[in-house]
């Protein structure tokens, strides 16, 4: 009786501690997931675009390049908007993954989520692989760097590609300088795309820095020489649709009241009129004023012909007839 109790206290406890330790984390990471699904959803609103709370298919559409490469399950992507900004079409979303858990004979206490803003914007045509990020403990070599004529970029960013010669025409001063100055630190162009993230450890992007973002983005693309899409691009395939995007939503105005529509009938099923007797004829009216008695004056002789002479009485008698409503 006693060793059941001590085990009966044992799952209580490790019960306990799982709700802090796992409950607890996963119940705040779905709330700030409708907490950003909130605020997503006003932004596409507010510009037209659109906006999907949960959009699976985005999480194999850019293959093996980062964030997507990294380890972790579990994986979401919410948030999701797609627009156009002055002409720039992109994607912008979070995705979120499952880095680290904790557990003892399969049973997990606890786990590490990251999450990660997304941006992915479309250009003009498909250009071979380049990647640009910062530099760390993990990518601080020079192992397979392509140089650029700026020192201080050389030291604090990686850069990779496909071709040489198209990394140092696409990296212009204009886009170094831009770089340094809006921190756009891990980003790769893979196809027709241009993939940008950040981490989001201690807080979250906003709806403006959403924007700010996609702006930097948008102004990195227009200074790449218009030689560079001419000489190395090959024409864009269409981007794949958003399965799970949804229409900004419109304003909902009050409906007008309905009124029941009548029924036409045919003429052939209607029932018959009733028929009015002839009613007696008008009394003569009076003559107007300075007209002598006796109605109008006698018409002259000698009317061109085929006009119509009237005749001498004030009117013609006229019948009366019920009125219809």
């Amino acid at each position: 009786m006693i060793v059941f109790w001590i085990f009966v206290m044992v799952v209580a406890l490790f019960g306990g501690l799982n709700v802090f330790t796992l409950l607890l984390p996963r119940q705040f990471l779905v709330q700030r997931q409708k907490f950003k699904n909130g605020e997503r959803g006003q932004l596409a609103v507010s510009q037209g675009w659109q906006f999907a709370p949960y959009a699976p298919e985005l999480l194999n559409q850019w293959g093996n390049i980062a964030p997507f490469n990294q380890r972790g399950d579990r994986r979401v992507a919410f948030g999701v908007i797609r627009g156009s900004l002055n002409g720039l079409e992109f994607t912008a979303f979070d995705y979120q993954r499952r880095t680290l858990t904790r557990s003892h004979n399969a049973i997990i206490f606890s786990e590490d989520n990251t999450v990660v803003t997304v941006w992915a914007v479309r250009l003009p045509v498909s250009l071979p692989y380049v990647e640009v990020a910062k530099r760390g403990f993990f990518n601080n070599t020079d192992q397979g760097q392509i140089p650029v004529p700026h020192r201080d970029f050389n030291r604090q960013y990686l850069v990779q590609g496909q071709n040489p010669q198209l990394v140092t025409e696409l990296l212009t001063p204009q886009a170094v300088d831009l770089i340094i100055d809006a921190k756009l630190e891990g980003w790769t162009i893979i196809g027709a795309d241009l993939v940008y993230y950040e981490d989001n450890k201690l807080t979250r992007n906003t709806p403006q820095e959403i924007m700010q973002k996609l702006e930097a983005l948008k102004y990195l693309v227009s200074v790449v020489p218009q030689h560079v899409w001419e000489k190395y691009g090959t024409p864009a395939p269409p981007m794949p649709p958003l399965l799970s995007a949804q229409q900004p939503a419109m304003p909902q105005f009050p409906q007008q009241p309905q009124f029941p529509q009548q029924q036409m009938v045919p003429p052939q099923q209607m029932a018959p009129q009733p028929q009015f007797a002839q009613p007696p004829f008008a009394p003569q009216q009076q003559p107007y004023a300075g007209q002598p008695s006796g109605g109008y004056a006698q018409p002259q002789q000698g009317y061109p012909m085929g006009q119509q002479q009237y005749p001498p009485q004030a009117y013609p008698q006229q019948q009366q007839f019920p009125p219809r409503y």
